[in-house]
């Protein structure tokens, strides 16, 4: 099977959007514009061009609210996008502790939670979010 090679503008889209969006959405978006690649692809060719995805202020300060009381899986309920070995990562070297709840209270605790938003109950309490 031949490889079809990368053209400036596939590059372009990825060096724009890979970092912020991630893979799903920059093939999303390559694919918008007549470009067919696989999740495959566009993973390796973001890693032959050192692209990493960034953490935005947003989603750090979304980990710093949800993850030393609930872990990683509530976390990710706000970032769909990273995986619970990034979160977790991330959170390490931001020097967040997990506490040392065992996992079946910080699930009766996430239960109890079932069906708020933990955003929006932190908004309700004043805590906000002071950008990046």
């Amino acid at each position: 099977m031949k490889m079809k090679s990368w053209l400036k503008k596939e590059d372009d889209v990825l060096r724009r959007y890979y970092p912020v969006q991630g893979r799903l959405i920059t093939q999303a978006i390559l694919r918008a514009i007549g470009f067919k690649r696989s999740r495959r692809a566009v993973t390796c060719r973001a890693h032959k061009l050192n692209l990493k995805m960034r953490w935005t202020g947003k989603e750090t300060w979304i980990l710093r609210q949800t993850y030393a009381e609930f872990g990683a899986r509530y976390s990710q309920r706000y970032m769909t996008h990273r995986s619970l070995v990034a979160i977790r990562d991330k959170a390490r070297r931001e020097g967040i502790d997990a506490g040392h709840a065992n996992s079946h209270q910080q699930k009766a605790r996430i239960l109890a939670m079932e069906g708020h938003d933990h955003l929006k109950a932190l908004a309700w309490l004043g805590v906000k979010y002071r950008g990046e």
